[in-house]
């Protein structure tokens, strides 16, 4: 090799070596840049529009201030909750679906099929975000909601979520409606760092934050409401009583009367004599509904959602049945389960729901 070459040789590997350093350093601005991303606040602050008046829009409560971002990529939260995003996927982005002026949310649930009824929830989402962005909204973005039709299908909820996910022009879904529709997507959302937040269901299952960080609940769940009905019954009946249940075949059914069995076992005086279960796809529950009277019973409780409610509160009317009929919170809504008995001539009257607020 001449002196000539060596020189060249050398120049080459210090070219290369330097080329190396420049995309090692360059992969590092990348990850750095990423994490900013992943973790950071918004770049922009929002411009305030509006103030809300004192006493409309709730303030936050006194601890709130304890909770919150503890470093770059760590929340804390009650309870020694903490929350790290840097383990979230390489795709998850901390602003996503929200801009200087809005915070933007989805959520699925039935607008066509037997429990379209609960459709009506969205609405009322709707007017409640109104009324948070007529005073001011969140720190002066407005929030609002893109709602999708799954039928109470849980595929189809799972298909919608993907979608808005995959998106990313979300900031989280909001009030997903039904029992099996969140349980299927739990593990989704967990995984890529989604808010599932408000979850329309009530299973104890969404009040896991250890292995479901990123699930949120909302309301009394089905066992402890399950068990008010058997406290309530026993005070009812003190000498005892015999209870016949009517429910919906899905998780959100299977839950309620898992949890009344549980507290019926603990209760002394009350004796479960029937079960009936109808299919989510039944046309009515007429045959549950006869089959259970047969048993005499003196309490009825039903366990069942949307058309089902209805029917099911309707045909224990119109029969020569007469038992103290207690009905599970998705059959506690006014318009969706009493409006359409009137006008079937019925009425609802005497039947007992658990409200909590």
């Amino acid at each position: 090799m001449t002196r000539s070459t060596w020189q060249r040789c050398l120049a080459i590997l210090a070219v290369t070596a330097a080329t190396s350093a420049l995309v090692a350093c360059s992969h590092e601005e990348a990850r750095q840049a990423a994490d900013e991303q992943k973790c950071g606040p918004s770049t922009s602050k929002p411009t305030p529009s509006g103030t809300a008046p004192e006493g409309t829009v709730p303030e936050p409560g006194p601890d709130a201030k304890n909770w919150g971002r503890s470093d770059d990529c760590v929340y804390t939260g009650p309870g020694d909750f903490t929350l790290d995003l840097s383990d979230c996927p390489s795709s998850f982005d901390n602003n996503a679906g929200i801009t200087d002026e809005e915070i933007r949310l989805f959520t699925s649930m039935p607008h066509s099929g037997a429990l379209a009824a609960y459709g009506a929830i969205s609405e009322g989402i709707k007017t409640y975000f109104d009324y948070v962005n007529d005073n001011g909204g969140v720190q002066g973005r407005k929030v609002t909601i893109d709602v999708k039709d799954d039928q109470y299908q849980p595929d189809q909820t799972r298909r919608n979520v993907e979608e808005a996910v995959q998106s990313g022009e979300y900031a989280a879904s909001f009030a997903v409606l039904g029992s099996p529709n969140n349980l299927n997507l739990r593990d989704y959302t967990n995984k890529n760092c989604v808010g599932q937040f408000m979850v329309a269901a009530s299973d104890n299952e969404f009040g896991d934050p250890t292995n479901y960080p990123w699930t949120t609940g909302f309301g009394l769940d089905y066992y402890n409401e399950s068990g008010i009905w058997a406290s309530w019954i026993k005070e009812r009946f003190p000498q005892g009583a015999k209870v016949a249940t009517i429910s919906i075949g899905n998780a959100l059914g299977q839950a309620y009367i898992n949890g009344f069995k549980r507290a019926v076992a603990q209760t002394d005086g009350i004796e479960i004599v029937d079960e009936q279960t109808n299919d989510v796809t039944a046309p009515n529950v007429d045959n549950e509904v006869t089959s259970a009277a047969a048993s005499k019973a003196d309490v009825v409780v039903v366990a069942e959602a949307g058309t089902f409610c209805t029917q099911t509160i309707g045909a224990i009317e119109k029969s020569s049945w007469d038992p103290v009929v207690v009905a599970a919170q998705p059959c506690a809504q006014i318009q969706t389960t009493y409006a359409p008995l009137g006008k079937q001539g019925l009425t609802g009257n005497g039947t007992n729901v658990v409200r909590y607020y």
